[in-house]
């Protein structure tokens, strides 16, 4: 509600504020969200982060989950494109995915695409982008585990260095002791 609204504007800015300007806030925060959603994308990423983020959001009946996917480019960490969604299935994900192709991102520089492991999301990039590399983020993989016995282990091995974490297709691994994500994508502001 406008009320609801002016009071957290009120808030932050210490100073109380009349509906006309909440609505012209309200206004120009939906028309800066679908400029975003609508800006053409540079085809020069080389690597994506998909994943999907649940968030808390507190309404009138009380707080609820709001599940949202997103595409960051790496590199310079850049937020590209977010959607609301019900699901991370792979309807969810062929909804996201084909914008960021219309936007621009066609993937001609693109040489990996990093996820959290979900299966509707990786069925998706095969419709998309199915000649760029898939691999699954180490920091959301499972603890390590011990590969011949199926054991959690506390020592010894990176998730990464798990055979279930691999690059798809036969991207070979990175050298030296980071997991093969953290050595595959350059750190910020680098380009490979």
């Amino acid at each position: 509600s406008t009320r609801a609204v002016g009071r957290v504007v009120a808030l932050l800015t210490e100073e109380a504020v009349s509906a006309q300007t909440v609505s012209r806030l309200t206004r120009d925060l939906d028309q800066a969200v679908a400029q975003f959603h609508q800006a053409p994308l540079t085809d020069d990423w080389q690597s994506l982060f998909l994943d999907g983020v649940s968030l808390r959001v507190r309404r009138p009946s009380g707080r609820k989950r709001v599940q949202l996917l997103v595409a960051y480019g790496l590199g310079t960490r850049q937020l590209l494109a977010f959607v609301r969604s019900r699901s991370e299935s792979q309807g969810a994900w062929e909804g996201l995915l084909p914008d960021l192709y219309r936007r621009g991102l066609e993937g001609h520089q693109l040489q990996l695409i990093v996820t959290d492991g979900c299966a509707g999301l990786a069925a998706a990039l095969q419709t998309v982008y199915p000649r760029v590399d898939h691999q699954r983020c180490w920091v959301q993989a499972p603890e390590p585990v011990e590969p011949a016995t199926g054991s959690r282990s506390g020592q010894g091995r990176y998730p990464g260095d798990l055979p279930s974490h691999e690059p798809v297709r036969g991207r070979r691994p990175c050298g030296g002791l980071r997991p093969p994500m953290a050595s595959c994508v350059p750190p910020t502001g680098e380009t490979a």
